[in-house]
């Protein structure tokens, strides 16, 4: 118990000192966010440990331990979906929506690696794996 209080003190230091200074600069992929992480790592709710790192979340970084249970890696590979990687349009994130024309499709001088979910004979909806 002493130890969860410490490192829950811990980690208030940093936050509020601003170590994390990137949390809410604006970011297509993680790869965009930049700056100090704290040397953290904690137990998931699912019992895996988790360490500081950046995802970029609706456009922001964000600084986060634990992966969210419902994140568009699991909803992929949940539904069928395999995640790999593809150069996409600048203004597209990871998991852009495959069922639509051009999230994908820009010159390579406007196009960035992101995360996308491969339906194989299916096509990403931005939430799952559907038909054709």
């Amino acid at each position: 118990m002493k130890k969860i209080i410490i490192l829950f003190a811990l980690t208030a230091i940093i936050f509020i000192s601003g170590c994390v200074q990137n949390s809410g600069v604006e970011c297509n992929v993680a790869s965009d966010c930049k700056g100090a992480l704290p040397s953290l790592c904690q137990v998931c709710s699912n019992n895996v440990s988790g360490c500081a790192h950046f995802e970029c979340n609706n456009n922001k970084c964000e600084t986060v331990f634990c992966p969210e249970s419902n994140s568009l890696s699991e909803k992929c590979t949940s539904t069928g979906g395999t995640v790999s990687t593809a150069m996409c349009c600048l203004s597209s994130g990871d998991f852009p929506r495959m069922d639509l024309i051009g999230a994908c499709g820009c010159s390579s001088d406007n196009s960035h690696e992101v995360k996308i979910c491969d339906c194989g004979e299916k096509v990403w909806n931005g939430e799952t794996c559907i038909s054709r």
